[in-house]
């Protein structure tokens, strides 16, 4: 065997099993800019990403991603939340989420709060002048299963502006030090379904945000391939 190809044998043991490096957390006042998994939070019984109330005849108000889980995806200018929500009480109601916001700017506006004097207990000091602020692009939710036929736009809630979707450390509202997001927003159905409750009405996100692990083989793979490059480059300046 060459070389050149134990070198390719060894990058490609190390790919199968070096274990994945998990990503740190943004710093605080840092770019928040990056690819996120979610988690629904927590209030007492209510796990959930999702808040809609008053939406469905005889299901929850509360929704979380499946088992596969939500992406969130941000590249410094704008950001995406995707993925498939299910009912708490009844799994065969669920919608596709596709969720865009527009970077708008950092600190200097109006956070929203949902916990009272429990707002002043942050960890760190003024966190939310270090939250990036957000306004709505395309926003929808789409009926899949029992729920096929319906559409929800949703739209920036108040519409004024003055609570902008939030991310950062303690912007899900709930668990006030972790990493998150949180938006309010109006909700308008386009179609129809016999479950349907309601035409319009408000709900909310709230979700705990964890960057993608980065497999540690890909410094690695990175490295060797840029050897392997190497080494059959000069292979060939010595043959010629």
């Amino acid at each position: 065997m060459t070389g050149l190809f134990k070198a390719a044998a060894v990058v490609a043991v190390f790919a199968v099993v070096a274990p994945a490096n998990a990503a740190p957390l943004p710093p605080l006042n840092g770019s928040y800019a990056g690819s996120y998994e979610t988690e629904s939070v927590n209030t007492g019984s209510n796990l959930h990403t999702f808040w809609l109330p008053n939406l469905l005849h005889g299901a929850s108000s509360y929704w979380q991603f499946d088992t596969a889980g939500g992406s969130f995806n941000y590249d410094g200018s704008t950001a995406k939340l995707t993925g498939t929500i299910v009912n708490n009480t009844d799994s065969t109601k669920k919608f596709g989420v596709d969720v865009n916001l527009n970077f708008t700017q950092k600190g200097g506006r109006t956070a929203k709060c949902e916990l009272g004097g429990a707002c002043s207990s942050l960890q760190y000091a003024n966190q939310e002048n270090f939250y990036e602020y957000f306004s709505y692009g395309s926003a929808t939710l789409t009926g899949l299963g029992m729920l096929a036929g319906l559409l929800l736009d949703l739209t920036e809630a108040p519409a004024d502006g003055k609570y902008p979707p939030q991310l950062g450390y303690g912007a899900n509202n709930k668990n006030i030090d972790e990493f998150g997001l949180s938006t309010w927003f109006f909700w308008n159905t386009t179609g129809t379904n016999a479950a349907l409750k309601n035409a319009s009405g408000q709900g909310d996100i709230n979700i705990e945000l964890t960057p993608v692990p980065v497999p540690a083989a890909l410094p690695l793979l990175a490295g060797g391939l840029g050897l392997m490059t190497f080494m059959g480059w000069r292979r060939r300046k010595m043959q010629s």
